[in-house]
């Protein structure tokens, strides 16, 4: 039996690509396709069992849009419909569109409100971005106003050429983006690609906004779901680029840009996660991904500390108390996109208040963290949800502090801070410094440093009991030369929370709408309202505000917050000790000493103001900066944390 002879047509390989003429392989057979208008320019008969090695330059010329050139994915009748001058080519495209399998990104994030609304910060301009997402989400097609719709993209076209490019106008490109798929059977073909060209633009601009959230919507973002909505453009490949380099940016900023999480743009942290959280979940089911091991090890330090910056009540910190809580939406999302043991531990210990902690204390992660890059630190107990909780921002000019304990807030906002020193009011010289960061079973410790005018320091210690459930806030003011000073701090109490004053005593307690959260020692104060004194204690405009004077070189103001709510009715009171050096009593502006008592329990806190020497303390002898100690069943003092000069 006699072999059957294979045959084809064979151009001229130069004539063929001026003309137009291609060569393609499909299913095993060999066959020539002519682009419409391009005709052979010469053939001839041959035997042969190859075919022709494709051009994939040639093809890309030849196959241009007015997307541009169309990718590999593009069916045939969408790249040669495109060729001529009818419209068949949009009509096509439409009908590809409406037919196709990739998933509408509706559909990939399920919810009652759209993803792209995830934890958005408040106050945030979201009128035009809910406009476009309307319109795609409505029922019918006939509810859609053509003419209104078409109207609708022109007018934002040529707003684009002059809005900023900031988070609310970063909304409307990716709200414009999701619509594009279904705007193709309501808009004309000029408008659709126009405004399609216009995205990509954006998306692949080198220009750089100075706020990361905008810079990742804009660049991270909006390019990967220009790229996984559109495969069949060739300029996907280039938007997959892009978009890499945009997210190494982000996840390693320059040493002139701030990191990622950071005090000065908490509001966007949510919105930062949401962003990268739908950024990663389209980018897994591309075939082209631009995760690579460091920016995911970035993604999840940021969902860790988003994680962390949260309130008992599932609020963000330092927001109001009607503020958004998690959404349980993003948090599936983020965790699932992880894969990590820590982080799925770490979500399950802040979402469900802890269950099972003391259990597996051993696996839980630690419940305190401070980053001292973005000037941010949570001190907390436990991971039970009615463990007391204190937020503190350092990262602005302003302290913000916050202490929440389980879903009561009892104070939250600028901790303010007023020296005067010989009559003049003291100003700041720079931002809050983190000097001593210390973690352990016993305590939290976070110490800021503030440099003032007239070459005086301002160092606040804030101290968290872990087991003893205590709060220790002080400042220690440090000048160089004797003279008066004048200090005042105030606390911005939380919502439905008031400080009441004894009628007898200098102490006071904080109350809840229900009972009683807290009681505040002023230990710098006299206990007894009918002895001397030079300062004050007590709630002003909502403010829980500490006033106090002194004649030295330094003063010392601080508070003894009690949060263990076994021991709200049991008796207090507290000394000032004698602190002695060489047998003789240490002037108040270089040592202070103070014994607390509150039912069974008493506590030592010593504080050296001048340098660090030997001294005595209720028979102790110390050479430390600081000592917090718990006073054991013989009397002796076991310390919870001591600080070296």
């Amino acid at each position: 039996m006699k072999r059957p002879l294979i045959v084809k047509i064979a151009a001229d390989r130069n004539s063929s690509n001026q003309q137009g003429g291609v060569w393609h392989r499909r299913r095993g057979r060999t066959h020539a396709s002519v682009l419409r208008g391009s005709q052979l320019a010469a053939h001839d008969m041959a035997s042969t069992t190859t075919s022709a090695k494709r051009s994939r330059k040639n093809r890309a010329v030849l196959t241009s849009g007015p997307g541009g050139p169309w990718s590999a994915t593009a069916p045939r009748r969408i790249r040669t419909g495109y060729q001529g001058e009818d419209e068949r080519g949009w009509e096509s495209w439409c009908r590809h569109l409406a037919k196709r399998r990739v998933r509408p990104l509706a559909k990939l994030f399920k919810g009652r409100h759209p993803a792209l609304f995830w934890a958005l910060p408040a106050e945030t301009p979201i009128d035009e971005a809910e406009k476009v997402i309307d319109l795609v989400r409505r029922p019918r097609a006939a509810d859609r106003d053509t003419a209104g719709l078409d109207n609708a993209v022109v007018c934002w076209l040529s707003r684009a050429d002059v809005a900023p490019a900031d988070f609310g106008f970063a909304l409307e490109c990716l709200a414009w983006c999701w619509a594009l798929p279904e705007l193709s059977e309501h808009v004309g073909e000029h408008t659709w690609w126009q405004l399609y060209g216009r995205l990509v633009t954006l998306a692949s601009a080198e220009a750089r906004p100075d706020d990361p959230l905008a810079e990742s919507l804009l660049h991270v973002e909006l390019p990967t779901m220009c790229a996984y909505l559109f495969p069949e453009v060739a300029e996907s490949e280039r938007l997959v680029d892009a978009a890499h380099r945009a997210l190494d940016r982000c996840a390693s900023p320059a040493a002139d840009r701030e990191p990622l999480v950071h005090g000065s743009r908490l509001e966007e942290l949510r919105a930062l996660v949401a962003c990268w959280t739908r950024t990663r979940v389209v980018s897994h089911l591309m075939r082209r991904s631009p995760w690579d091991d460091s920016t995911l090890r970035e993604y999840a330090r940021l969902v860790e500390h988003a994680l962390r910056l949260t309130r008992p009540d599932r609020r963000q910190v330092f927001t109001e108390s009607d503020s958004p809580r998690w959404m349980p939406q993003l948090l599936k999302a983020a965790i699932g996109e992880l894969d990590h043991a820590k982080t799925r531990r770490l979500a399950q210990l802040v979402i469900e208040g802890g269950k099972g902690a003391d259990t597996a204390r051993r696996r839980a992660p630690r419940t305190s963290f401070e980053l001292e890059s973005g000037g941010l630190a949570v001190l907390r107990a436990n991971w039970q949800r009615r463990s007391p909780q204190l937020a503190v921002n350092y990262a602005q000019s302003q302290l913000f502090t916050e202490l929440t304990l389980g879903k009561q807030c009892l104070w939250s906002g600028p901790a303010e801070l007023e020296v005067r020193f010989d009559g003049q009011t003291l100003t700041a010289r720079q931002p809050w410094e983190q000097i001593c960061w210390e973690s352990d079973d016993d305590i939290e410790y976070l110490e800021l440093e503030l440099r003032l005018s007239e070459d005086i320091t301002v160092q606040r210690l804030m101290a968290l009991g872990r087991e003893d459930g205590f709060l220790f806030l002080a400042d220690a003011v440090l000048g160089v030369r004797p003279g008066k000073f004048e200090y005042r701090a105030a606390l911005p109490l939380g919502q439905d929370v008031s400080f009441l004053g004894e009628q007898e005593t200098r102490e006071g307690t904080i109350e809840g709408p229900k009972e009683v959260r807290a009681r505040v020692l002023p230990l710098a104060l006299g206990e007894w309202r009918c002895g001397p004194t030079s300062g004050s204690l007590e709630m002003r405009d909502g403010r829980l505000e500490l006033t106090q004077e002194a004649v030295g070189c330094r003063l010392f103001a601080p508070l003894f917050v009690d949060l263990n709510r076994r021991r709200m009715r049991d008796e207090v009171t507290w000394r000032q000790l004698t602190v002695g050096q060489d047998r003789v009593a240490v002037p108040r502006d270089e040592a202070v000493g103070y014994r607390v008592q509150i039912g069974r329990s008493q506590w030592l806190l010593y504080r050296s103001l001048s340098a660090a020497t030997i001294r005595t303390v209720l028979g102790k002898n110390l050479l430390n900066e600081l000592l917090i100690g718990r006073f054991g069943a013989g009397g002796q003092v076991d310390a919870l944390l001591e600080i070296e000069g």
